[in-house]
């Protein structure tokens, strides 16, 4: 089979990474290869890359590599770890900001903080919380590879 249905989407994380396969024509991830592999983010490069490849090799004996599109990432942007502050760059204006991750299933927690802190950048814009959870950024990765979603955001977004 060679029609490019499959995208893998990987999911790096300050202390793991996760992989798994997505069907770019329908957007479900498929849940048999989801394969998450611990990091520490302190070691050697090495380690890290070997801890990327042995996630990525486990995800990819679920399917035939025939049918990939591509493998799409998401990572963190920079932070100050120490003091827990974002240093990413304000380069849009928002209507919604969508909340996915490990970090979406505690909003309850910091929504009244985080809606605060956003009222000055972003004074209408909502705050939604991802049905996908902790798959966000893998889904979001993954569908990178998916034309016919590119085709969707060009007409909604004429900048890109």
């Amino acid at each position: 089979m060679d029609e490019k249905t499959l995208s893998i989407g990987v999911d790096v994380g300050g202390s793991h990474i996760a992989c798994a396969v997505v069907n770019i024509e329908c957007g479900e991830l498929l849940p048999n290869t989801l394969t998450r592999v611990d990091v520490d983010s302190m070691g050697r490069a090495d380690k890290i890359l070997s801890a990327w490849a042995k996630a990525l090799n486990e995800t990819m004996t679920h399917i035939d590599s025939s049918c990939l599109a591509g493998i799409g990432f998401a990572m963190p942007g920079p932070f100050d770890y120490r003091n827990g502050i974002s240093k990413m760059e304000q380069k849009f204006t928002a209507d919604v900001i969508v909340l996915g991750g490990n970090i979406s299933g505690a909003y309850d927690l910091f929504s009244p903080a985080l809606k605060k802190s956003l009222e000055s950048v972003y004074p209408d814009a909502a705050v939604e919380v991802s049905l996908l959870g902790e798959n966000a950024a893998m889904m979001g990765a993954a569908r990178l590879l998916d034309d016919n979603f590119w085709k969707q955001a060009s007409m909604q977004l004429p900048g890109i």
